[in-house]
């Protein structure tokens, strides 16, 4: 009889398969990544590989799932609706900021188009928990900035967080991707150059309360 595979164990490998599978969809991207070169990564048989997942697809989706999970956890621990808008604003921009540097293939997948119609996510629990623990992060962030934008409703207020999510990623995507250019040209480093970016987005944030 096989013997069972022990909890912590299983915790162990799944992640380190996520770690070593981020690794490679960095390095080679995703569609280029096989199932093989990911049990090779991780120092297991690809037979073991598939008894935890069943496919690529699903790899991602845990990762995609335990990111925001990540996301969800730092949030909770540095935002705080008794702080001030602006220093809850920093800490949710820092807190992506560290999600980007521990899941950065889970911070890209969150900017995709992922499915959210009701047969889809009853067709894929991990899908559906991903946009569950998401659905979770808006409400944190709606109490967290609803002061700012008194009068708003829950729709206006999910709209107002997308576009400051956009502006947010977007910026900590270039510091990423453009290091070298800007510690050359700007001559800051990636941290300074995130926190005069996070800065100029917190005044608009106070131009678009005026607003509204």
């Amino acid at each position: 009889m096989a013997r069972k595979k022990e909890p912590e164990r299983v915790g162990i490998n799944r992640t380190k398969i996520m770690s070593s599978a981020q690794a490679l969809f960095l390095q080679k991207g995703t569609e280029q990544t096989k199932m093989e070169d990911i049990a090779a990564q991780a120092g297991i048989c690809k037979a073991t590989l598939y008894t935890y997942y069943p496919n690529k697809t699903a790899v991602l989706s845990d990762i995609a799932l335990e990111g925001m999970k990540y996301l969800q956890q730092i949030l909770t621990e540095k935002t705080d609706p008794r702080d001030s808008v602006h220093d809850n604003f920093i800490h949710l921009c820092r807190a992506m900021t560290q999600f980007r540097e521990k899941f950065p293939v889970g911070f890209e997948m969150l900017l995709q188009n992922i499915g959210v119609e009701e047969a889809q996510l009853q067709a894929d629990p991990a899908l559906q928990e991903t946009y569950d623990t998401g659905e979770q992060v808006n409400e944190q962030l709606i109490r967290v900035f609803t002061g700012a934008f008194p009068g708003q409703n829950r729709q206006q207020m999910v709209t107002i967080l997308l576009q400051f999510w956009a502006e947010i990623t977007g910026l900590i995507l270039l510091a990423y991707n453009k290091e070298s250019y800007i510690r050359k040209s700007c001559r800051q480093s990636r941290t300074e150059f995130l926190d005069d970016g996070f800065e100029r987005l917190y005044q608009q944030l106070q131009a678009e309360s005026v607003k509204s």
